[in-house]
């Protein structure tokens, strides 16, 4: 588990951890953060994070539509937007 709730994570922090540096992640907690739709875009598209059983993104700057359907499409019930 990784929790980075409030620590200012962006864009760039969504990417890192998309690239497959932990790859046994099972949660990841990025809620009130200024993670916006390009990370959410790099989440829902990584092929690393196979293993995420829980994926916390409230209070981000996530807004598109289409990105928070992908998010949706590949985490289901795991992502909370």
């Amino acid at each position: 588990a990784l929790d980075l709730h409030g620590n200012q994570a962006d864009d760039r922090v969504a990417e890192d951890l998309a690239d497959g540096r932990f790859p046994d992640l099972a949660e990841l907690w990025l809620g009130s953060n200024p993670v916006g739709n390009g990370g959410g875009r790099e989440l829902a598209g990584s092929p690393h994070l196979t293993g995420l059983r829980s994926l916390d993104l409230r209070g981000t700057r996530v807004t598109d539509p289409a990105v928070r359907q992908s998010l949706v499409r590949r985490f289901g019930p795991a992502v909370k937007l």
